[in-house]
């Protein structure tokens, strides 16, 4: 009992004290619990981060390797689908036909862009994000992680398979590392043929590489060392350089004069590119002209100013002979002449020379008193041919008649020469042209007197006593008559001119110092196709060589026939780039051919309609309307036209200025100047120019600018951003993705 009572009175109190410590505990435990769940959730999410960041960014780059593969497709589809529709209107080429070789040119343009130089037989996938290298290697440089294009031969290196479907480029691999993250994709990718309709269609010519198409002429006034990246066109007026003007023209793919191409004094211009064609080309008085590329000139390039300076390197194509008009352009004929002193012409770059075309000298000239020649007219009335095709002011010396065969008459039986003289005052003309006629036997031109020089007679040359024309100039109060020799046959005036110069080569190295010129040409590393001779001489060794031109009556027939082909081609390929901008002869209407690119481009009435209207779209502007009244400013752009310098597109009817640097399309009816300034770049911008002419804006009710103001705007194909399904290829099916892996 006693024990019983005494535990009854035993102390609680420190129970309490247990409870809150094991709740506080507990509750630690719990809370630690939760703190080691958060962080590793969160470490996690940063995992998962991690990872997704390291896909995306591999995934990131075969994007650019599909845009860099659409670039070449839509090029591709381009060049093969003008390349079919060149065949229409010929009758042995099917439908089956055109279509087997729209898709052969289509897989060769593809296979020949993806070809590495250095081993015919591998295609660099790498080569394919050249263009976006530099953002790359910003986002993707060793600090943050490597970035490794694998394919199935190598590093950026892929194998190419040809199928039925179209190519495929084998086992392209992306690898990008960070850190312990690491990501890898593996695919194949397939290129296969377009749905392109070979139907006989419009003509749709490819403004949107161009940055310059100015319908009546293109000036560049005071430009200093300005770059040109965008193809040019220039209508009837051509191009002219201006006041001290310095331009570069920078590997464009087209450079097209309607008319003349004029380098002035003391402006230099450089071409490089694979598309100049032009009329005609005329440097004048110190004036630089250096070409680097393909050339097509339908007519002369006239050196006429003393101290101008040529040099041509790559291919130069003199294609007109004056036989073929096509497009509203007068035929032309190919050759080029130095017209002055102190000019040089080298040549020794060039790996073709064709010129199809003979220097002439122009048979229009200073009339004297009719009264007094009555008949200078007939005379005339013709150009004289000499038997070059490079030819310089002194070569004329070789084609005036020999003074010993102008006017002669049988005296005892033997020649007796009346007048002796060549070229002759008015007075001696007069006896030799007049009053010597009336005697019996009298010749103005004896065809058999043996030449002394040459040691033979005029008529073994084809010449009669009829071949000769006269030109008259004034020097001075005096105008005196120049008498020439007219050949009707080339080959025969070029082997005259061969043999003067080879029998009076003392006499014409004195001409030839006396105006100091040089022309250089590498017989041996040029390839020459010339109608007429060319004369190579250097002021500097005094070596004087006529080299006989190629191009004759005596060449193999099928040589004749491929030289025929090759002309006809550039004449239609000239003609309708300078009515659609496109090398698509047979595609075009003969409505078309007769208008000029402006007229075939843009729809005037809508234009005409309305003043000079700005549409903008996000940060950029284009400008369309009439400013063609009289009085009209010129539209000025440019980075130093204060309102105007976001603008990227220009359509008006009148004049343009471009100030500072541009980049962007500009089409006008009327001149465009270029003032551009020290520094400035012109070229094109493709991707603004589309989204631009695609633009909607609510006063067109729905329309967008390329189908409100250009004819068929809804037909043009806009490098995947097409205004009309039936002109669409959707370049996401073409392209597509085979055996896609992810690790």
């Amino acid at each position: 009992m006693k024990l019983f009572q005494k535990r009854k009175k035993l102390n609680n109190d420190g129970m309490a004290l247990v409870l809150v410590i094991v709740v506080i505990a507990v509750v630690a435990i719990f809370a630690s619990v939760l703190m080691s769940l958060a962080l590793l959730n969160f470490k996690m999410m940063m995992t998962e981060r991690e990872a997704k960041k390291n896909f995306y960014s591999a995934e990131e780059v075969l994007d650019q390797i599909h845009i860099g593969l659409e670039e070449i497709v839509s090029d591709a589809i381009n060049e093969a689908y003008t390349k079919a529709m060149q065949t229409y209107k010929v009758d042995e080429f099917t439908e089956q036909y055109r279509v087997a070789q729209f898709k052969l040119d289509y897989m060769t343009y593809v296979e020949g862009k993806l070809r590495d130089v250095a081993a015919v037989d591998q295609y660099k996938v790498d080569s394919l994000v050249n263009m976006l290298a530099v953002d790359l290697q910003a986002k993707y440089d060793p600090d943050n992680g490597p970035l490794i294009i694998r394919c199935g031969l190598g590093e950026g290196v892929a194998n190419l398979e040809a199928t039925t479907q179209g190519l495929i480029l084998k086992d392209v691999s992306i690898e990008y590392a960070e850190g312990d993250y690491y990501s890898h994709i593996e695919t194949d990718i397939r290129i296969g043929y377009p749905e392109v309709e070979l139907n006989e269609a419009t003509v749709i010519p490819n403004v949107f590489d161009y940055s310059i198409i100015a319908h009546e002429k293109l000036t560049f006034d005071q430009s200093v060392d300005v770059s040109v990246k965008g193809n040019i066109y220039a209508g009837e007026g051509g191009a002219e350089l201006l006041n001290g003007s310095e331009i570069n023209v920078e590997n464009v793919n087209y450079f097209v004069t309607r008319g003349e191409l004029v380098v002035n004094e003391a402006t230099r211009l450089s071409l490089e590119g694979d598309g100049f064609w032009s009329r005609g080309v005329v440097v004048n008085k110190s004036g630089k002209l250096s070409v680097d590329g393909d050339v097509y000139v339908q007519d002369d390039l006239t050196i006429s100013g003393k101290g101008a300076h040529v040099v041509l390197a790559g291919n130069y194509y003199g294609y007109g002979d004056g036989s073929e008009v096509l497009a509203g352009i007068s035929a032309g004929n190919s050759a080029i002449i130095l017209n002055c002193k102190d000019a040089t012409l080298d040549m020794n770059g060039l790996d073709t020379l064709m010129l199809c075309g003979n220097a002439y000298i122009n048979g229009n000239s200073i009339k004297v008193d009719d009264a007094d020649v009555s008949e200078s007219a007939t005379h005339n009335s013709e150009q004289i041919m000499l038997g070059t095709s490079v030819a310089m002011k002194t070569d004329q010396i070789a084609f005036l008649a020999p003074a010993e065969c102008l006017g002669t008459v049988l005296e005892n039986g033997q020649t007796k020469v009346m007048v002796g003289s060549n070229p002759m005052s008015e007075a001696e003309y007069e006896k030799w042209y007049n009053t010597y006629s009336t005697l019996v036997g009298y010749k103005k031109l004896d065809e058999n007197v043996a030449v002394s020089a040459l040691k033979s007679p005029l008529s073994a040359y084809g010449l009669t006593s009829a071949s000769f024309q006269t030109i008259f100039k004034r020097v001075g109060a005096e105008t005196i008559c120049y008498v020439y020799l007219r050949f009707d046959s080339q080959e025969q005036a070029d082997r005259y001119y061969r043999d003067y110069m080879t029998a009076c080569e003392e006499r014409m190295e004195k001409y030839l110092e006396k105006y100091n010129n040089t022309v250089l040409f590498d017989r041996m590393s040029t390839e020459q196709l010339t109608r007429g001779n060319i004369l190579t001489y250097s002021s500097n060794n005094g070596y004087l060589e006529p080299l006989r031109g190629t191009i004759t009556e005596s060449m193999d027939s099928e040589d004749k026939k491929t030289l025929a082909q090759q002309k006809s081609t550039m004449v239609k390929n000239y003609g309708a780039l300078c009515s659609k901008l496109s090398i698509n002869y047979n595609g075009l209407t003969a409505l078309e051919l007769s208008r000029d690119v402006y007229e075939n481009l843009i729809l005037q009435t809508a234009v005409e309609n309305i003043g000079v209207t700005e549409y903008t779209l996000n940060d950029m502007t284009a400008l369309i309307g009439d400013n063609n009244d009289e009085g009209s400013a010129p539209v000025r752009v440019g980075s130093n036209a204060s309102g105007n310098e976001n603008c990227k597109l220009v359509i008006v009817t009148g004049d343009v200025e471009v100030s500072g640097n541009f980049e962007g399309l500009i089409i006008a009816g009327g001149e465009v100047k270029v003032t551009a300034g020290a520094g400035a770049v012109l070229g094109g911008d493709n991707a603004a120019v589309t989204k631009l002419l695609q633009h909607k804006p609510e006063a067109l009710g729905g329309q967008t600018l390329m189908e409100a103001y250009f004819i068929d705007g809804a037909k043009y194909i806009l490098k995947g951003n097409a205004l009309n399904d039936s002109a669409y290829v959707n370049l996401d099916s073409v392209i597509t993705y085979v055996n896609w892996t992810k690790k």
